[in-house]
């Protein structure tokens, strides 16, 4: 029962049925269906916002150890992103003399 015989790869236990899913998460915004969409969820991982959702969706579809994909781009966007953010703290008045 392999790919050629027309049977899922069983790679887990609990994952030995192929079939149809339902619709993507979130009236479809959310998917990797193409390039802009897969974008998207990326640029949504990047914000933190929602991110385990999407990686709890690519971990069941895929792998299990997707998840070290998703904590290295979020390191990676940290440490890249980060120094752009602009100081908050007002600076010391200069005095004039």
């Amino acid at each position: 029962d392999g790919p050629i015989g027309g049977g899922c790869v069983n790679w887990y236990q609990y994952y030995n049925v192929c079939r149809a899913g339902e619709l993507n998460p979130h009236k479809g915004a959310i998917n990797f269906d193409n390039i802009g969409y897969a974008w998207i969820a990326i640029f949504q991982v990047i914000t933190l916002e929602g991110w385990v959702d999407i990686m709890y969706y690519v971990m069941d579809a895929h792998s299990f150890y997707n998840f070290i994909y998703f904590i290295f781009l979020i390191i990676v966007s940290i440490m890249t992103f980060r120094p752009l953010q602009l100081d908050s703290t007002p600076d010391k008045p200069t005095r004039v003399s």
